[in-house]
């Protein structure tokens, strides 16, 4: 699957200053759990695409299928939290840059089998992580979220273990996860990789 592996540090111009760091995370789980087969991948977050087209360049995918809700011509525009209901998708990128926590809990809805998923959680998906889809992992539905909670959820990683657990508690198990990096300039952003597998 891999025809040749990413030369980082080369004098090759990456407008993204985080690219990285995201081609990183993602190169360590296609390698570990995508080498054999090419992977059906589900891009919810496209933007210009410019993760999955560096990623293609050196890793082999059997499809590629990117969304967003910004218009832009060439692309197809919709609300991909109800794809990942029903994805079958062997790989499904979520970066929103903000929260994620709404997606993967559509995703956990969907047909169960093993998945490798990538999140990244801007400062509002740490920080502002309250939000209902959170609150319904951690299994809180409308209860205010305790203030011993609320901390941990500032903290970033503290709140993100914590939604593993949710995810846990919805029929799947964490085979695997990874924080790929940190980024203090923006007030904090964490990128994660995650395999999922059935119970």
């Amino acid at each position: 699957m891999r025809r040749s592996g990413f030369v980082h540090g080369t004098s090759k111009q990456v407008d993204n200053a985080h690219l990285k760091v995201k081609l990183d995370l993602r190169e360590y789980f296609l390698k570990k759990y995508h080498a054999d087969e090419p992977p059906r991948v589900l891009d919810c977050c496209q933007a210009s695409g410019t993760i999955w087209k560096a990623l293609r360049e050196h890793y082999e995918v059997k499809s590629y299928w990117g969304l967003d809700k910004a218009k832009k011509r060439g692309r197809l525009v919709m609300d991909s939290t109800r794809v990942v209901a029903t994805s079958v998708d062997d790989v499904v990128d979520i970066d929103t840059y903000g929260s994620p926590w709404k997606h993967l809990l559509f995703l956990l809805d969907s047909p169960k089998r093993p998945v490798t998923v990538f999140l990244t959680f801007g400062s509002s998906g740490m920080n502002g992580a309250v939000d209902l889809s959170y609150r319904t992992l951690l299994g809180l539905g409308s209860v205010p979220v305790p203030m011993l909670l609320l901390g941990l959820i500032a903290r970033g990683e503290p709140g993100i273990i914590l939604g593993l657990e949710g995810v846990r508690a919805h029929g799947w198990e964490v085979e695997d996860v990874m924080v790929g990096g940190r980024m203090h300039k923006v007030a904090g952003a964490l990128y994660v990789g995650l395999r999922l597998v059935p119970k």
